[in-house]
C-alpha cells in the first residue's frame, strides 16, 4: 500500500468561504477576512511533557513556520488556522 502524503491542513473555527471574486469571507458576517501569521518562534512550556514534570532543555524556543490563519475584524476572531508542511 502506498503512503499518502499530506502537504498541509486547515482547521475551520468559525467558518469561511471564498466568494466569486476570490476573497475569503467570514461565514458569520460575510466580511472579508485578512491573512495572519504568528511570529515564527514558539516558546516551550516549563512543563513540556506532563503537568508537574519540569525538565531542562537545550533550547527554550522552537521555530514553527508555515502557520497562518484568517481573521475577521468585524467578529474579532480567527475563522481558520492552517499549517502547510514544508
Amino acid at each position: 500500500m502506498a503512503k499518502r502524503e499530506i502537504h498541509g491542513f486547515t482547521i475551520l473555527i468559525n467558518g469561511e468561504h471564498v466568494d466569486d471574486d476570490g476573497y475569503t469571507r467570514c461565514s458569520e458576517c460575510n466580511s472579508k477576512t485578512i491573512l495572519v501569521s504568528p511570529f515564527c518562534v514558539w516558546q516551550i512550556d516549563s512543563e513540556p511533557f506532563k503537568s508537574g514534570e519540569e525538565i531542562e532543555l537545550d533550547e527554550d524556543e522552537i521555530c514553527v513556520e508555515e502557520v497562518s490563519g484568517h481573521f475577521c475584524r468585524k467578529c474579532n476572531m480567527l475563522t481558520s488556522i492552517s499549517y502547510n508542511f514544508p
